[in-house]
């Protein structure tokens, strides 16, 4: 039975699906590398039963969005298949845990302003079609709570939350008012949050004066109470970012180059 068909049966409540291996150590495992390849692999974005895989790879001039899958957590993913949706400049993917939307950035060339946009496919695996523009132009990465209602997104450094009715509503252009604890949270040097199903916390990457990039979580009344994962991460002077929070709160896949060129990895803590 293939995995879109498993997954629908999910939703239905009529069968439940396998998870990821769980979380029995703290332990960094490689999620994708392909040593053959020269490319820069980032902003991951991991079914919540690690089979499907979505990335950015910046690759002769390219940034764009990638895909593969794998039959089971004990197989490696095989080589990522481009989406039809590539123009080249293109990142961030974020799939809502229904599997249906695909949220991501697209800019007007490779330095212009990046706009959010929202891609659809019929049935939670393969490729998405008819990207539409969602009117957040300026803003660079989002990411929603399991019911979609609530929002995190990134804009020039700082992160914002914002609301909205239901599912079928579009999301208001975050005002100043909307920015999550500004000097303590936000402060300039943020990108790429990822909530929790709940909405109760969210990890984030904040970078140095050096651009060098450090994986944060946030908490608690207007998430003001902040845990740094440099230390758990062990990458000394490298640079990790880009994270996705898994839906468990157990796990976080990230982009490091501790090895070289930027590669995706996974956290389990």
């Amino acid at each position: 039975m293939s995995r879109a068909i498993l997954t629908a049966l999910a939703l239905a409540g009529c069968v439940t699906l396998p998870g990821p291996p769980p979380c029995t150590t703290r332990r960094i495992d490689e999620l994708y590398v392909d040593p053959g390849v020269s490319s820069a692999d980032r902003e991951p974005w991991l079914s919540a039963d690690h089979l499907e895989l979505w990335f950015r790879r910046d690759q002769n001039a390219l940034n764009q969005l990638v895909f593969t899958t794998r039959s089971s957590v004990d197989q490696p993913f095989g080589s990522p298949t481009t989406s039809a949706l590539s123009t080249g400049n293109e990142g961030a993917p974020f799939i809502t845990d229904d599997g249906l939307e695909l949220w991501f950035n697209r800019r007007s060339g490779s330095s212009g302003t990046p706009s959010v946009f929202k891609a659809t496919r019929a049935m939670p695996s393969g490729d998405f079609a008819d990207a539409m523009d969602v009117g957040l132009a300026g803003f660079d990465s989002v990411s929603l709570t399991h019911d979609g209602l609530t929002m995190i997104i990134a804009s020039n450094g700082h992160l914002f939350t914002v609301s909205r009715t239901s599912t079928s509503a579009m999301f208001p252009t975050p005002l100043a008012r909307d920015e999550i604890a500004p000097g303590v949270v936000s402060t300039g040097a943020e990108q790429h949050p990822s909530i929790s199903a709940d909405g109760a916390s969210f990890a984030f990457e904040r970078d140095d004066v050096d651009n060098v990039g450090t994986i944060l979580s946030a908490s608690g009344a207007g998430f003001v109470n902040l845990t740094s994962l440099e230390t758990e991460l062990g990458s000394g002077s490298a640079s990790d970012g880009q994270p996705q929070l898994d839906r468990d709160g157990r796990t976080v896949a990230f982009s490091s180059n501790r090895d070289g060129a930027y590669q995706l990895f996974l956290y389990c803590e």
